[in-house]
């Protein structure tokens, strides 16, 4: 499992409680002898400077090391206090299309410069897509469950999306 907007924080929480492979950041991942790397997507490709801003900003090591001094009860109400602000609130089509063609040139540029990932997985806008940029590498964004109950399936030879129909 990978961090999302606001859960890189969590340090050992997830390996040491649930027993669930975590990173903050990128996670590295087997898949039939091939490599996957997923991404949250959260501050790498954002359409505003100022959200760009903000990612330097609370990615820092030093605002990291400073939050885990926190004690949990302060963390969290300062999450929820600030949280609104630092996210992007518009649902623009054109702005949310941008954002999605902003992710998917940051992870055509990390396929291209990493040869040895053949998918890529990327959250984040919850635009769905699922493309082959170069000959045996993929990139995917799975969409969002709560929107449209979307998902996909990765196998060591195929990808697609899918979507829940109840």
């Amino acid at each position: 499992m990978t961090g999302g907007n606001h859960d890189r924080w969590a340090g050992s929480f997830w390996d040491e409680e649930l027993d669930i492979r975590f990173a903050a950041e990128e996670l590295h991942l087997p898949l039939g002898g091939r490599s996957v790397l997923a991404v949250h997507g959260d501050g790498l490709a954002e359409a505003r400077w100022a959200g760009r801003m903000i990612h330097r900003v609370i990615r820092h090591p030093l605002t990291t090391a400073a939050y885990r001094l926190l004690h949990p009860d302060l963390g969290l109400w300062l999450v929820k206090r600030f949280s609104r602000h630092l996210a992007d609130p518009n649902r623009d089509a054109a702005y949310l299309d941008h954002a999605a063609l902003l992710q998917r040139e940051w992870a055509t540029g990390r396929l291209r410069d990493a040869g040895d990932i053949s998918l890529l997985v990327m959250g984040h806008t919850h635009r769905p897509a699922l493309e082959e940029p170069f000959p045996g590498r993929r990139y995917l964004n799975p969409g969002a469950w709560l929107d449209g109950m979307r998902y996909a399936v990765a196998t060591e030879s195929t990808a697609e999306l899918r979507q829940f129909r109840g």
